[in-house]
């Protein structure tokens, strides 16, 4: 039961006023930016290696090919981080001479005027690698690395809808308690700025304790971003916490996040 000077809560379903929701967003924001972030990184790497080097040919030369012996033309590379590339030519079966590029990630010693065996595509001979390089300026991991960070970046937003999604509901289904406070700090390394003309807020974190609807002590921490100084918890005040009956692990303590509700009715 909820003690007396505790913040007092209407019964569930309750309704959230709009400056809660908003708070609570805001909270939601950073794992949602990083994502958003992690996103954008890994889609511009994909569109630049999809712009330098289209990676479905070596595919294509690998499921289908035929070999002919080339002559190495030139062997150059820019910069230590480069790849090698090695231009040649070939006589296809057709009859015509093509000319071509392989890339290497290693140094295969190979000098111009040498002989190298040459894997082309039959129906387009143009299509042609060195065998055992690749027809790709760019290796095949880095597509592999931008796409890994599309995915991580989605997971990261993701778990901050999920985390929004989460909060939202305890606090307009989760059942009331008594908690205490056991401690609280200020993580001046983690902030964030929303707007500009807004004060910088910083991670306020609180430690506190519970009993759920069977007596079982819980044990949990509320995070939120305030204007410093804003919010003062000390250890052994009482606060009142919002849990979920079916997991009582998921619980916050309505007081950290400031939380307001409305019985506005259209919301």
């Amino acid at each position: 039961m909820v003690a007396e000077n505790t913040m007092p809560v209407p019964p569930a379903p309750r309704r959230l006023a709009v400056e809660s929701l908003r708070r609570l967003r805001r909270d939601a924001l950073v794992p949602r930016l990083f994502g958003a972030i992690w996103c954008g990184v890994g889609a511009v790497m994909l569109v630049v290696f999809l712009v330098l080097a289209d990676p479905t040919v070596d595919y294509s030369i690998r499921r289908n090919h035929e070999t002919a012996t080339g002559t190495v033309t030139e062997v150059t590379r820019r910069g230590n981080r480069n790849p090698y590339r090695i231009a040649y030519t070939f006589t296809a079966g057709d009859g015509v001479e093509y000319a071509g590029r392989s890339f290497s990630s290693k140094r295969r010693g190979l000098l111009k005027g040498d002989e190298v065996t040459i894997e082309y595509v039959p129906a387009n001979p143009a299509l042609s690698r060195i065998e055992g390089m690749r027809y790709a300026a760019i290796a095949q991991t880095m597509y592999l690395m931008a796409l890994l960070f599309l995915v991580v970046g989605g997971m990261i937003w993701a778990t901050g809808m999920v985390k929004f999604g989460r909060t939202r509901r305890l606090c307009e289904r989760g059942s009331a308690a008594e908690g205490t406070v056991v401690a609280a700090r200020w993580n001046k390394l983690m902030g964030m700025k929303t707007s500009r003309g807004t004060p910088r807020r910083i991670l306020y974190e609180v430690r506190y304790r519970f009993r759920d609807d069977r007596g079982l002590e819980r044990e949990s921490t509320q995070k939120t971003y305030a204007v410093p100084d804003s919010l003062d918890f000390k250890e052994g005040d009482t606060i009142t916490i919002l849990f979920d009956r079916a997991n009582p692990a998921r619980s916050l303590a309505a007081e950290v996040l400031e939380l307001e509700f409305t019985t506005d009715l259209r919301r």
